[in-house]
């Protein structure tokens, strides 16, 4: 295949989310690490650099939704109810299934913060807080809402729309720069502008022919990573908070992810259509969910822990939610 061909088939777009969410989990087991490791050169160098080649993880999974809900619409008929109702089943069921798993872990397990303090299980809920990672799903649910409008809007103003939405994105990202201290990482990434200009840029790729040669994605990705890990570790050494030093929502992170994207759309590997990367694209949701409890024990004192009956209990929900997915 030509370069200047994107790559648009199904198994391409599942590699794509197997490499996301194996980064994903490589950025949360980084969090096993201490506050000195992060502080010490070179082992902060090594764990910052580390962290900074997984960020392109969330960018790409929003760009493969707006891909995948474009190309899955350019040959049959777009109903926003039957759209709706698809939407909702392969996302709430599990989510609020989870959701309510880490919610009830936090009451029981003595290490675990207990998120109840600062909100209602309806706010926890309708804005990602059961736990850390669970941001990102009323993030996506807000961007398949804005999917039906952009569909039922004339094409010609798809472009302009683009446009605005990459550049307010930028000018998040600088805003978060500035006010590095004031802005929390989770109040960024709950913002839907945070991340809209990702998610419109593949749903306008679905229906093109050419982005980036190979050549210029690799450019990018070398460029914008090798920014990140120097602004990284001048606000680690400088500030002391390696949360806001790692971020996603900064400048170089748009360039190097924009790379990334460019090279998995132009890329006909036996890497990226590696069976076991496809694997983990498919099953990703449910990875996503279920991954941070192992983690988090990991991170606790497991003498304060009930080991064996929490254990038990993921391998029950592990189950419970095939089987829901089965049935949705």
């Amino acid at each position: 295949m030509s370069i200047s061909v994107i790559n648009k088939d199904r198994l391409t777009t599942n590699s794509a989310k197997g490499f996301a969410i194996l980064a994903v989990i490589i950025i949360h087991l980084l969090t096993i690490a201490t506050q000195q490791q992060f502080s010490t050169f070179p082992q902060n160098l090594v764990l910052i650099s580390i962290d900074q080649v997984m960020r392109f993880c969330v960018p790409v999974f929003i760009f493969i939704s707006g891909f995948g809900l474009s190309l899955s619409y350019q040959k049959k008929e777009f109903g926003t109810k039957s759209f709706i109702k698809k939407r909702s089943l392969k996302t709430l069921p599990l989510y609020f299934l989870w959701s309510a798993y880490y919610i009830v872990l936090s009451i029981f397990i003595k290490p675990w913060w207990n998120v109840l303090n600062s909100s209602s299980v309806f706010q926890l809920i309708l804005n990602g807080r059961a736990d850390y990672h669970l941001y990102f799903v009323p993030i996506i649910l807000k961007l398949y809402l804005i999917f039906i409008l952009l569909k039922k809007l004339p094409q010609k103003l798809f472009k302009p729309l683009l446009a605005l939405a990459i550049l307010t994105q930028l000018a998040f990202y600088s805003y978060f720069t500035i006010k590095l201290s004031l802005v929390s990482d989770q109040i960024q990434y709950a913002n839907i502008l945070t991340w809209l200009g990702y998610f419109m840029l593949g749903m306008w790729l679905a229906s093109k022919k050419k982005f980036l040669s190979k050549k210029t994605s690799i450019f990018l990705i070398i460029l914008g990573l090798l920014l990140s890990i120097f602004e990284a570790m001048q606000v680690a050494n400088i500030n002391n908070d390696t949360i806001q030093a790692m971020r996603f929502t900064k400048l170089p992170i748009f360039i190097y992810s924009i790379g990334i994207i460019g090279f998995f759309l132009t890329t006909s590997s036996k890497l990226i259509k590696n069976k076991y990367i496809t694997w983990l694209g498919i099953n990703s949701y449910l990875i996503y969910l279920a991954h941070p409890l192992i983690i988090h024990l990991f991170k606790f004192d497991l003498s304060l822990v009930p080991v064996t009956p929490t254990i038990l209990s993921f391998i029950v929900l592990i189950f419970l939610s095939i089987f829901i997915q089965k049935k949705c």
